[in-house]
């Protein structure tokens, strides 16, 4: 069944909270999540980012007595190192076991040792509240200064990892994300970032399931107030979607200059579970990644989910509601014809009752996403321009170079996060 038939008003729909939610409901109605229809694209043979290293804290570099190579016989346990010996990023990644608990630890590239970020718990996911095989894990590191939460998935004997970097402390660092292959070698492969989605430029607006009986997020709501950006999240439930509540979204580009947005990130705390939640752009699609760990005791397996959403009235499949998509429906020649459950998404149907009429059209217009146009630019702030800053090779770096240090171009950990891999001001 559709939620989006019937559909209450907003103020109407249930809060989520306890077992609420289709998608969290499943062991009580003995049934599992639906298989993913559109799984991540597979990625095109990694290439190396190739960064001179940053000036950062001398840390003495830890012997947390992993294991030197994968284990085969456990898919997230090992050590990784990064094969870019001149790498501005992470170096290394340890993930080890522990009495049935996983953890994981990272070092940053830093002169003359690298920067220790610690261990954080790792929590592995399934793809439904009864499913134990776990392919996925996510873990965060909160430093204060910024939020890293990684995201890991089992390709085959490799792992894929997604770092997700927030900055909390207005120095003008642009949050990004790196992308990382795992062999089962015991290599860290950096992939190079496209850096041509833009999703900046279609992000505002509702968005609706592309499968209306999802089982997963039905709707997300996202809106622009000042500077700030924010998702309204509804879940699958029945007879209305339960409503998730308001959330803000960051946008994440692929590097830490990059004002465009490849990715954003959002965090829900429900109080029975938390939820991690990543999107990105696919042609017109907003690809929806959800990590459901829950936290009550419940018995109900962490999971990972993917939904494709389609903006509200969006009949050509372009990420925008303007006046194209009105001409393409009513192009199809279904607008009122008479005929019952004869028309689809593309030929007008967006309130999902199977035909294109006046309800249509007045629901689209009411999601307010008509012609809404991109995110707008944020308020002036502190610019962190590279032309102030000189590069340091790798070889001639030795001691810290003469002279202040600007507070922003070492940081107290993850002195990676830089705009340039070593530097120093000019003059």
């Amino acid at each position: 069944m559709s939620f989006f038939k019937n559909r209450s008003p907003r103020s109407q729909r249930p809060r989520l909270s306890g077992m609420e939610g289709l998608e969290d409901r499943k062991m009580m109605a003995g049934d599992g999540m639906a298989a993913m229809d559109h799984p991540l694209p597979t990625l095109d043979p990694p290439v190396l980012i190739d960064p001179p290293v940053v000036i950062g804290p001398v840390i003495d570099f830890p012997d947390l007595g992993g294991i030197l190579n994968p284990v085969p016989s456990d898919k997230f346990v090992g050590t990784w190192e990064n094969i870019n010996s001149l790498t501005g990023g992470i170096t290394k990644i340890q993930i080890t076991k522990t009495n049935g608990e996983y953890e994981i630890a990272a070092w940053g590239a830093c002169v003359p040792n690298d920067c220790v970020w610690g261990k954080v718990d790792l929590e592995t996911l399934g793809t439904s509240v009864t499913d134990k095989t776990h392919e996925f894990a996510i873990g965060n590191w909160d430093a204060g200064f910024k939020d890293a939460t990684i995201t890991l998935e089992v390709d085959g004997k490799d792992l894929i990892a997604n770092l997700y970097n927030v900055f909390k402390d207005e120095s003008g660092r642009e949050a990004y994300h790196q992308q990382m292959r795992l062999t089962d070698s015991g290599q860290l492969i950096e992939v190079e970032e496209l850096g041509n989605n833009h999703l900046e430029n279609v992000l505002l607006g509702d968005w609706v399931a592309a499968n209306p009986d999802t089982r997963g997020i039905a709707e997300l709501d996202i809106s622009q107030q000042g500077d700030e950006i924010s998702v309204q999240g509804f879940g699958a439930c029945t007879p209305t979607a339960c409503d998730w509540g308001d959330a803000s979204m960051n946008l994440v580009g692929s590097t830490i200059s990059d004002t465009s947005a490849e990715y954003t990130t959002t965090n829900w705390d429900f109080g029975f579970k938390t939820t991690f939640m990543t999107t990105r752009l696919d042609g017109g699609d907003l690809v929806v990644e959800t990590y459901n760990v829950f936290k009550d005791g419940s018995g109900r397996e962490n999971y990972r989910s993917e939904e494709r959403l389609w903006k509200f009235g969006d009949s050509n499949h372009d990420g925008m509601f303007t006046t194209s998509d009105i001409v393409h429906a009513f192009v199809a020649g279904e607008y009122e014809d008479g005929i019952t459950g004869n028309s689809t998404w593309e030929e007008g149907d967006w309130n999902r009752d199977g035909d294109f009429d006046t309800a249509d059209l007045v629901a689209a217009f009411q999601h307010g996403g008509f012609d809404i146009g991109p995110i707008a630019p944020s308020s002036p702030r502190f610019e962190f321009d590279p032309n102030d800053f000189v590069l340091i090779p790798r070889d001639e770096i030795g001691p810290l170079p003469p002279g202040p240090i600007q507070p922003f171009a070492v940081d107290d950990i993850m002195a990676e996060d830089q705009l340039i891999g070593g530097i120093r001001p000019r003059g």
